[in-house]
């Protein structure tokens, strides 16, 4: 048996008693090749595996950063609206009413809010 792992055109001439005692070597030096091949190949199937894992969950992330994204434009339009509301009652009244009626409906919530607490 004879390597042809550096691509030998002509094989070399050895004497039978020769090739009969490297032979096992051969054999097990082949086997050892086939066993990290295999190792190999099982380590590749499942770094494989691992990536469409991480690709799944790369677009699920990116999906939750879409609806994330979504969800903040909304907010940021509701608050705007609610800007541009005090502000132009701030230009109708000044801002001594809009400060009067800011505090007015702040305790009013709150006593509200407290009295939820006691009866709960």
């Amino acid at each position: 048996m004879h390597s042809s792992l550096y691509g030998n055109s002509r094989p070399n001439k050895v004497s039978p008693s020769a090739a009969t005692r490297y032979e096992p070597m051969e054999e097990e030096i082949h086997r050892e090749n086939e066993a990290m091949l295999q190792a190999l190949g099982s380590s590749v199937a499942h770094m494989k595996t691992v990536a469409g894992h991480l690709n799944r969950e790369a677009e699920e992330q990116n999906e939750l950063l879409k609806s994330l994204d979504r969800a903040f434009q909304t907010a940021r339009g509701g608050v705007h609206s609610a800007v541009s509301s005090v502000k132009s009652v701030m230009a109708r009244y000044g801002w001594r009413y809009t400060a009067a009626f800011g505090c007015l409906g702040f305790f009013l919530l709150y006593f509200i809010y407290a009295i939820l607490l006691r009866r709960a």
